[in-house]
């Protein structure tokens, strides 16, 4: 697991956007005092958005660094610091800020294609669909054939 630090920023002032120049500077001001805090390694995100903040409607900005660890010096409490001030220059009410370890999950393998109890064909064959026909009733476990129409289904947006 690596640090990964994730900071959301929203366009609006007083219910009104910045100006693009300005929201453009405070985006980048964000993205360096990140980046200063760490170390040269990882890779840093950006992700454009809408958001809301007390029930209006904004712009907004995730600046998400990861795979990095902290600089020699400051660490989180000046990343938080520099932020304070930032939100202070561009009149922001708050910059969230979260602070912890990512990992990557990675997919599971799929269970091995079982043999039907009876011996006579696999689970999924004509007339042998899981564990629903009448001489496996006491065979239990998942299968891929079970899991391929749930796992069809979630693939559907592809």
């Amino acid at each position: 697991m690596t640090l990964t630090i994730t900071a959301t920023i929203g366009r609006n002032v007083n219910g009104s956007p910045l100006l693009r120049n300005n929201w453009e500077a405070l985006q980048l001001r964000v993205r360096n005092a990140i980046a200063y805090a760490t170390t040269g390694k990882g890779k840093t995100e950006t992700h454009y958005g809408v958001g809301a903040w007390d029930g209006v409607t904004e712009e907004s900005v995730k600046i998400a660094r990861y795979g990095t660890a902290w600089h020699t010096y400051g660490g989180a409490t000046e990343l938080r610091a520099e932020l304070g001030e930032i939100a202070r220059a561009y009149r922001q009410d708050a910059i969230a800020l979260v602070i912890g370890e990512g990992e990557l999950i990675t997919p599971l393998p799929l269970p091995p294609v079982r043999r039907c109890s009876c011996n006579r064909a696999n689970y999924g064959d004509a007339g042998h669909d899981g564990n629903r026909h009448p001489h496996a009733l006491g065979d239990r476990g998942p299968t891929r054939q079970d899991s391929a129409v749930t796992d069809r289904g979630a693939l559907d947006f592809f």
